[in-house]
């Protein structure tokens, strides 16, 4: 019985939110916040660049870090720089080619598996094997976002 109610909670809340899809930042949302903050995402991706020195992967929430060998007080640089643009997540990864790969969640809706997120990234990404829609702009020189609904 307690399945059942929990089951029937998790269909309520599903059905009861809206569209994931239709809550996505349009073109013009994207272009703008990247205009508006550029110059924070490009402290942000030195940052990172300059950090992975360290690591092959850091991850930075917008009040802790999940992954990275970070000091405290570069930390708190991070969560600063992060809380005053709609960013709430900064990443960057090594791959074993060595390509250097730097994004930025702006955007997320709905749930892991039926949501939406839009990330701001400084390489050409392509489309997720499990995505269901999917949409990518070229925001400037380098700059893309991409859209992912799973």
């Amino acid at each position: 019985m307690k399945n059942l109610i929990i089951i029937v909670i998790v269909f309520c809340i599903s059905a009861c939110s809206p569209d994931p899809v239709s809550q996505t930042l349009t073109k013009a949302d994207i272009l703008s916040q990247f205009q508006t903050n550029e110059l924070i995402y490009l402290k942000l991706r030195s940052m990172l660049l300059e950090d992975l020195n360290s690591s092959t992967v850091i991850e930075i929430y917008d009040d802790h870090v999940l992954s990275g060998d970070i000091t405290e007080e570069r930390s708190e640089e991070y969560f600063n720089l992060l809380k005053s643009i709609p960013s709430k997540r900064a990443s960057v990864i090594k791959r074993e080619d060595n390509t250097v790969e730097v994004e930025f969640v702006i955007f997320s809706s709905g749930f892991v598996f039926a949501g939406c997120s839009t990330t701001l990234t400084d390489y050409n990404p392509t489309k997720p094997y499990w995505a269901d829609e999917y949409s990518k702009i070229k925001v400037k020189d380098e700059w893309y976002a991409a859209t992912v609904c799973g």
